[in-house]
């Protein structure tokens, strides 16, 4: 376990010195640069208004010789003073200090056909990192279609109905962060998620979650295809908001992964959610100025510059499985 542990962290090095640090680079703030103008011009105007959310990532380098619960600690303190050096004021939240700790299971097939499909099936159990899971156990199932070139992917039009789950929710995001010339990006997904009982899952294949969202069947994967679990152990803390110019906030989440239950921290993850293209110009401009300014300018020393990983902890996660595997 120390020797895979120890060749992630080599990956993610090897990764990091073939790319230049999108930080350095400043992006134009002009307002035809702007994202969010590129993909007005881009995608229908109605399309977007679906997307109620926007969540700009930052994906950080881990510090040497921190515990999950330091390196939070960490970089909140150290993104705060950042941001309060760029002009931007910070409001701790109800749940500042306070960590939340989760199992994440990952399911795909041997051959990765929901990856192929750009779907994630993903089960959160809130539970110790060191618990077994049981028939007893429940989690929340999360499904996601993402989209790469379009705001709208197929299954917005035709949502999943739930026969066995209760409470589903849905919510449409983008998700965007910097690419290798330090101009933003995105992708946009729809999300699913949903109470599961452990025990309702059968024959640990892909026909399991096909009786709890039937959508999943036209996608053309078998039925009896098994399914395998990547884990990723994560710790979570939800500091607070940071107030832009105009009076409207961002909220600021920080969440580390490990790939072992008692492992060291393999990678770390800012997150900073705003409102999305129902907001006004002006809304959609302070968000970005934000993220440039005090995230992508004011934390650049700490960045982990891979730019094709666009933001995604679950795209560092498989990459460097996938290495591992070769």
């Amino acid at each position: 376990m120390k020797c895979f542990i120890s060749m992630f962290f080599m990956i993610i090095l090897s990764i990091s010195s073939n790319v230049t640090a999108a930080v350095n680079n400043k992006p134009s703030l002009a307002e035809e640069n702007m994202l969010f103008m590129k993909n007005k011009a881009s995608f229908n105007q109605h399309d977007l208004l679906h997307f109620s959310s926007r969540s700009f990532k930052f994906l950080a380098i881990v510090p040497d010789g921190k515990t999950a619960e330091e390196t939070i600690l960490f970089y909140r303190d150290i993104m705060i003073k950042k941001a309060n050096e760029k002009g931007y004021s910070f409001t701790s939240g109800k749940k500042d200090l306070l960590f939340k700790i989760e199992q994440k299971h990952f399911l795909d097939t041997k051959d990765k056909l929901l990856d192929q499909q750009h779907l994630v099936i993903r089960q959160n159990y809130s539970q110790a990192h060191d618990s077994a899971i049981t028939e007893k156990s429940e989690s929340k199932l999360t499904v996601k279609k993402i989209a790469k070139n379009t705001p709208v992917p197929i299954i917005h039009s035709s949502l999943f109905t739930a026969s066995n789950a209760s409470n589903i929710k849905q919510k449409t995001e983008e998700n965007i962060s910097a690419d290798q010339h330090g101009e933003l990006q995105s992708y946009f997904e729809v999300t699913l998620s949903s109470k599961l009982s452990e025990n309702m899952l059968k024959n640990n294949s892909i026909n399991d979650y096909f009786s709890i969202h039937p959508e999943l069947a036209k996608f053309g994967i078998a039925k009896d295809e098994k399914l395998i679990r990547q884990i990723a152990y994560s710790t979570q803390m939800s500091p607070g908001k940071f107030t832009l110019p105009n009076g409207k906030t961002s909220s600021f989440d920080i969440e580390v992964w490990a790939s072992t239950p008692d492992g060291k921290p393999i990678l770390v993850e800012l997150a900073f959610d705003s409102e999305g293209y129902a907001s006004s110009v002006e809304d959609l401009t302070l968000q970005e100025e934000f993220f440039v300014s005090a995230v992508l300018e004011g934390m650049h020393a700490y960045a982990l510059p891979d730019a094709t990983l666009m933001g995604s902890k679950l795209r560092a996660l498989k990459a460097a499985s996938e290495q591992l595997t070769q």
